[in-house]
């Protein structure tokens, strides 16, 4: 994870934005999925209980950023991670919101790295919206495609998927998965691990 943060407000976002991806991932694996109800195309699959009202933004809310894949090649992955996203929003509230202030969900389609104009397009528009912390996307290439957007305004940028070894080292930004080069160190030595005998090769 890469940490860097220099304020208190920050720090906070930070905190609620890796419980909202845990809830994703936790969701992800559930043999069972959420059926959330769904209204417009930009709040896809989502509660409309937590979708951010007109003129609500981190001002007045806790409102988190989610740029999720609803189309493109990885649109398989939205339904878990919206209603993940959607769960971990739902709990928040129960327990009292985000200092004080609800939380709500304000969501745009990250699309793939194929589909780069539609990225580029909701990006700024969900900037535009001045949420409080971004979860997502689910791709290194998207991720990079955002970041010099991002930046700029200090918004934290959460992803649950987002493997490039290059990314370490990016300011607010933060992941909850390991880097390619963790990953393959790890997987090889589990392979040695069960099978001494086998010869493993990292490309």
């Amino acid at each position: 994870i890469t940490v860097k943060l220099s304020t208190p407000t920050r720090r906070v976002s930070a905190g609620i934005v890796g419980a909202v991806a845990f809830a994703l991932i936790v969701a992800g694996c559930a043999s069972t999925p959420s059926t959330p109800t769904t209204s417009s195309a930009g709040d896809k699959a989502l509660p409309a209980v937590a979708s951010c009202g007109s003129g609500e933004d981190s001002s007045s809310v806790f409102a988190l950023g989610s740029y999720l894949p609803l189309t493109g090649s990885l649109s398989f992955l939205a339904p878990p991670a919206v209603a993940g996203v959607g769960t971990a929003l739902s709990d928040i509230n129960a327990a009292g919101g985000v200092n004080g202030k609800k939380a709500c969900i304000i969501s745009q389609d990250s699309s793939d790295g194929d589909h780069k104009a539609i990225g580029d397009s909701n990006v700024k528009a969900l900037m535009q919206a001045k949420p409080s912390a971004i979860v997502g996307p689910e791709s290194s290439s998207v991720t990079h495609n955002i970041l010099p957007v991002t930046q700029p305004t200090g918004t934290i940028v959460f992803t649950p998927a987002a493997t490039d070894d290059a990314l370490a080292g990016e300011a607010h930004f933060f992941r909850n998965v390991a880097p390619n080069a963790a990953e393959g160190d790890a997987l090889a030595k589990q392979i040695l691990t069960d099978v001494p005998a086998a010869k493993v090769g990292i490309l």
